[in-house]
């Protein structure tokens, strides 16, 4: 027996090349059974596929927005020729009625273009409310001026133009006596009943300018409302030419030779009263109370600025077919450290809810 421990064995070496064809072989039958794991099924079933009828229902339970809940519509849809035109806003002519057209072909336009229509929509409106807010601002500026917003009561006791502000202070300089300046009259009938009234006596005016200069806008509010209030002409007043207009009643009784309130406005030199006119138109001249000093011609201007006296009616018109009241107010001129405050004070008891009059003139009808 031969030794098998002896015996040599013969080994069969394989090449490079057959090594490297077994092994692309076998990755190749991997490969493929992959591929054919990885490829689609085929539906099979029949019910799976939903028809172009069943699209609407479906997007309008998803999206109902988008398509406005228009279900009482026909039930079928016609996406063969989608309309991708978007309108440009800026050259519609009425965007009113072109939102209604846009809302009507979000129906009929496809999910991608539905974002961009609603986009389109929210700058119509937009463009619109801009065109509004045009009209409203220009509509503003047409409309007239109306004297209830300065009824207040709040309006600074003394405010300058450009140039009675400049003339103020040349007038202060030196003069601290203080002039009471009264129709005459007035100032004849309180001679006569009175030798030594508080209303001629001048350290009396300088407290009450004072009194009037320190108080603030609220307090100056209370106190001219607990003694005036406004009204408006009713048509059977005999006055015809007032029908519709304002005018002024005693809150509570007034005892005469009394001062009611301060007449505030913008004091006005020179072309001051011009450029009023041009903001709040020919008014302001009806409005104006002349306050001169040594021969220079000065204006204090209430409309737009004053209070409620500037309401205050005449008591006649000097015309033949108006009729002539009894006046029981007038305006008196303060000169106080050389400068003018006109108030008005009343020359006759004023009873409750009795309507305040002044004699204007009849150079102030003249003028008119």
């Amino acid at each position: 027996m031969s030794n098998l421990i002896n015996t040599p064995i013969k080994i069969q070496h394989t090449s490079k090349q057959e090594v490297l064809c077994t092994y692309v072989q076998s990755n190749t039958t991997e490969i493929k059974n992959r591929i054919n794991q990885l490829q689609p099924k085929k539906i099979t079933n029949p019910n799976l596929e939903v028809p172009l009828t069943l699209r609407k229902e479906v997007t309008q339970e998803i999206n109902p927005k988008y398509l406005n809940n228009r279900k009482d519509k026909e039930e079928t849809i016609n996406l063969k020729r989608p309309t991708y035109h978007i309108p440009y806003v800026e050259k519609l002519p009425n965007p009113d009625n072109q939102l209604h057209r846009i809302k009507q072909k979000i129906e009929h336009t496809p999910i991608v273009f539905q974002q961009l229509l609603d986009k389109t929509v929210i700058k119509a409106k937009s463009k619109n409310h801009q065109i509004k807010n045009k009209h409203k601002r220009r509509n503003k500026k047409k409309k007239r001026i109306i004297l209830t917003k300065y009824w207040n009561n709040k309006a600074p006791l003394l405010s300058l133009g450009k140039n009675a502000e400049i003339l103020k202070k040349s007038l202060r300089k030196g003069k601290t006596k203080t002039k009471i300046i009264l129709p005459e009259t007035v100032k004849k009938k309180i001679l006569a009943d009175f030798k030594n009234h508080h209303l001629l006596n001048p350290n009396y005016w300088s407290q009450i300018v004072e009194h009037w200069l320190s108080l603030s806008a609220k307090s100056r509010q209370k106190s001219i409302d607990a003694l005036l209030r406004p009204i408006t002409i009713n048509n059977s007043d005999p006055r015809k030419k007032l029908h519709g207009q304002y005018g002024v009643l005693a809150a509570r009784d007034i005892s005469p030779y009394s001062v009611i309130a301060p007449y505030s406005g913008v004091y006005c030199i020179g072309s001051d009263i011009l450029k009023e006119k041009a903001f709040y138109g020919t008014n302001v001249g009806r409005y104006a109370v002349d306050c001169s000093i040594d021969n220079m011609q000065i204006d204090l201007c209430a409309y737009g600025h004053g209070n409620i006296t500037l309401c205050i009616n005449a008591n006649t018109t000097y015309s033949k077919d108006e009729p002539v009241l009894n006046d029981n107010a007038c305006f008196a001129l303060i000169i106080y450290q050389g400068w003018p405050y006109i108030f008005v004070i009343s020359i006759s008891e004023i009873q409750k809810n009795a309507e305040v009059l002044i004699d204007y003139g009849q150079y102030y009808w003249k003028g008119r």
